[in-house]
């Protein structure tokens, strides 16, 4: 109720500001998506004098504490606040890292608004993402080529309007790249992040992840756990579970904190089911990946009408090895001494746009966005 008179009391906020600040709408479903944003909305309020309005649904969003004259920040909430704000936008443009516009609670306004995808990820669109995920919106913002051609094939199929397509790049992979700089890994008591994807499959929903737990500590080695966001919210008991079982034990951590670099950038070895930290991981970081042996995340059923494998598992051989949980995990450790690494970078030029210039790439198309618009 508390966080009902809060949302409301920023609506009624919002609704006062002077309109230059609401042609620029970010949108934030909560704190875990601040990473996606943060390098972008910074690169604008230092280079530009564009007025943007960040909006988050949870008042623990690191966007909201940002002071700077060209920002306004407010909350709205998950419920029914959130939803009228929605109905009621007329903005320039609203950007979001949140799928499936128009299809749940979260409607396009009638205005002449347009609506931009900004991707949390570098996988493909169309296996893990629910079927008509991305119909509504009138810019997708691309990490690589795949994804535009997923687009594109998906449009085709679902008979939707064509979007306009920016080919931004990744704004984690050039923060990794950057801070990877001269960072050296310890040797002694290596440390493995071990972070999963989330759903029915995923290796803490099944149990599975205390087994490999258990393994890496006995055998002296330090494990970071970092439940996806998703099965924090749905299997949160889960999560505590794992954390009660090894609060005694000081090799093992776990990592509910917003952004994953530093997890990513501290740790000898990433195992992973079908997380796209995978491919953030080898990508930036230029280190094999382990892939544990589970079966495929898939939340759209029609994924095969698209004619393209998903990259996660074009990638996955390239990347890494493939481990099967019947077996003890040190061999996939092992098999790890030998993995050839020298396509990374080669990998990367491929399949990303605009290394190590994706934030401005970004600050690029809304400039010129606002002055089409105006």
């Amino acid at each position: 109720m508390r966080s009902f008179f809060f949302a409301l009391r920023d609506l009624i906020q919002f609704s006062s500001i002077d309109k230059s600040y609401k042609e620029i709408i970010f949108y934030s479903e909560n704190e875990k998506y601040w990473p996606y944003f943060k390098n972008i909305i910074r690169l604008i309020l230092k280079e530009t004098n564009l007025k943007i309005c960040y909006i988050s649904s949870s008042h623990k969003d690191p966007g909201l504490k940002i002071n700077n004259k060209n920002i306004k920040k407010f909350f709205i909430g998950m419920g029914s606040i959130r939803n009228y704000f929605f109905s009621i936008i007329d903005s320039k443009i609203v950007i979001m890292t949140m799928p499936d516009l128009g299809n749940f609670q979260i409607v396009k306004s009638n205005s002449r608004t347009k609506y931009a995808y900004i991707q949390h990820a570098m996988m493909s669109l169309h296996m893990v993402y629910n079927h008509r995920a991305f119909d509504n919106f009138d810019y997708i913002f691309c990490t690589g080529p795949h994804q535009v051609a997923e687009i594109r094939s998906m449009e085709k199929i679902n008979n939707s309007p064509k979007k306009e397509i920016i080919k931004l790049g990744y704004t984690k992979h050039d923060e990794l790249v950057i801070k990877s700089k001269n960072r050296n890994l310890r040797t002694r008591n290596p440390q493995v992040l071990l972070a999963p994807s989330w759903g029915k499959n995923a290796i803490i929903e099944t149990g599975k992840a205390i087994e490999i737990i258990d393994e890496l500590l006995n055998n002296k080695f330090k494990v970071l756990l970092r439940p996806h966001p998703q099965t924090l919210r749905n299997n949160h008991k889960l999560v505590q579970q794992i954390r009660k079982k090894f609060a005694l034990n000081n090799f093992f951590m776990l990592d509910i904190s917003d952004d994953n670099i530093d997890s990513m950038l501290n740790s000898n070895f990433l195992i992973t089911d079908w997380s796209g930290i995978a491919l953030e991981y080898a990508f930036a970081l230029k280190r094999p990946v382990i892939f544990i042996d589970t079966p495929k995340k898939i939340n759209n059923d029609m994924y095969e009408v698209v004619n393209s494998p998903p990259l996660e598992v074009q990638l996955r051989h390239k990347i890494g090895v493939l481990w099967n949980p019947k077996e003890s995990i040190f061999s996939a450790i092992r098999n790890l001494e030998n993995f050839k690494t020298e396509c990374f970078d080669d990998l990367a030029k491929e399949y990303i746009f605009n290394i190590g210039k994706s934030d401005l790439r970004f600050t690029d198309f809304l400039i010129n966005f606002i002055k089409k618009e105006d």
